[in-house]
């Protein structure tokens, strides 16, 4: 199953790959405990690399799937602070300008600061961290809960998004 999220095989078939993975970890569930972590990492590292955005979504959904029911409460934990810290990577700080009444024709304004994340070279992987939350939300909503102020708290220290 590894080499079916490879390069070079076509977007149907990784799509499928990663839905039977996700219907294995819906079916098996602890069952498929000793196997998990050996179908997680590729799956990870495929969300972060392939190019097609349907394949990234079915890839974070089994990724998902596979944090939720068959891996320990340690590995889920490293699973959320993964995909925060890519989803939050490289905070920048940004100088947003208040136009104060009456200065509109002026070019001088009052500072704000602000800290966004940067752009760039981590939009992919930015990408994967949100989609991988995304899944876990839609997966377990009660998984998500045990985490979420690890995620909010990843996201506040992110400036709640620009301004």
């Amino acid at each position: 199953m590894f080499i079916l999220c490879c390069p070079g095989v076509g977007l149907n078939t990784k799509a499928g790959t990663a839905r039977f993975i996700k219907g294995l970890a819906t079916r098996l569930g602890p069952d498929l405990r000793p196997a998990a972590p050996a179908l997680l990492k590729p799956l990870l590292s495929a969300v972060a690399n392939e190019s097609s955005g349907q394949v990234k979504k079915a890839y974070a959904a089994a990724a998902a799937a596979l944090a939720v029911r068959c891996v320990g409460d340690k590995r889920q934990e490293k699973f959320v602070t993964d995909a925060v810290a890519a989803y939050g990577a490289v905070p920048v700080v940004v100088q947003a300008v208040r136009i104060e009444p009456g200065q509109q024709q002026q070019q001088q304004g009052v500072p704000m600061s602000g800290v966004e994340s940067s752009g760039g070279g981590d939009d992919s992987s930015r990408q994967a961290g949100g989609l991988l939350l995304r899944e876990l939300l839609r997966e377990s909503g009660d998984t998500f809960g045990k985490y979420a102020s690890q995620v909010c708290a990843g996201r506040a220290g992110r400036g709640g998004g620009g301004v």
